[in-house]
């Protein structure tokens, strides 16, 4: 029996990625999903947690898109964040720090536990944030995607390799506990005003539920887990 992680990014950007989200863990092989905190109610994050069962949740620390639940100063004239400024590490560090304490605190407040840590465009990775995603990692005892000893990362399923075939491969060429980032979602008029990556999202959520992959699981005795 392998663990496999199948981490959905991006919960609470719509309801129609929300929905994908819920309907890809409870009719498919996805285990878990990250929160980003300052597009998310606490009743959606509610609803994720009663109507998917058994999810792991995480938080998506995110410095990119939306507007941040703290005084942050490094935004644009519309008060969302600057994310050319933040690629090129162009802010206040304890900003970050209270910013993303904003946000896992958010979710905690819903009353899930949190399984993982990880961010939005990887921004968590970032030599200039690393120290900081240390020092939350052990505040609040959770680990971070790509920083586990125990557990690979593979973020390759994205855009153009997404297919069943490649999802199959990354999991036949690697060992032990991995995780992999998928992004699926059904796809309306909502999704595509908020995101530039679309309608890619769809083909994840048909191949995560595909009677394919549900088949290639069993064959391989590979379990749904979370962090």
């Amino acid at each position: 029996m392998r663990k496999i992680i199948v981490n959905a990014d991006d919960y609470g950007m719509t309801k129609s990625l929300n929905d994908g989200i819920i309907y890809a863990y409870n009719n498919g092989v996805l285990s878990s999903t990250t929160v980003m905190a300052h597009l998310c109610s606490i009743e959606e994050i509610k609803r994720l947690a009663t109507e998917a069962k058994g999810i792991g949740i995480g938080v998506h620390l995110t410095l990119t898109q939306g507007i941040p639940l703290t005084d942050f100063s490094t935004v644009r004239e519309d008060g969302t964040f600057n994310r050319a400024k933040i690629f090129q590490d162009d802010f206040n560090i304890n900003e970050v720090r209270k910013e993303f304490i904003a946000q896992i605190e958010h979710v905690k407040n819903s009353g899930v536990k949190l399984t993982h840590l990880d961010s939005h465009h990887h921004v968590h990775m970032r030599d200039s944030i690393k120290d900081l995603m240390t020092e939350l990692s052990l505040k609040y005892k959770l680990p971070v995607r790509g920083m586990s000893d125990n557990v690979q990362f593979d973020a390759r399923f994205y855009n153009k390799t997404v297919s069943l075939e490649f999802f199959m491969d990354i999991i036949k060429n690697s060992e032990g506990i991995i995780e992999i980032m998928t992004h699926p979602s059904f796809v309306d008029a909502q999704l595509l005003k908020a995101t530039s990556y679309n309608e890619p999202r769809g083909l994840e959520l048909e191949i995560l539920t595909s009677s394919e992959v549900k088949a290639f699981y069993k064959k391989n005795n590979l379990v749904k887990a979370t962090y």
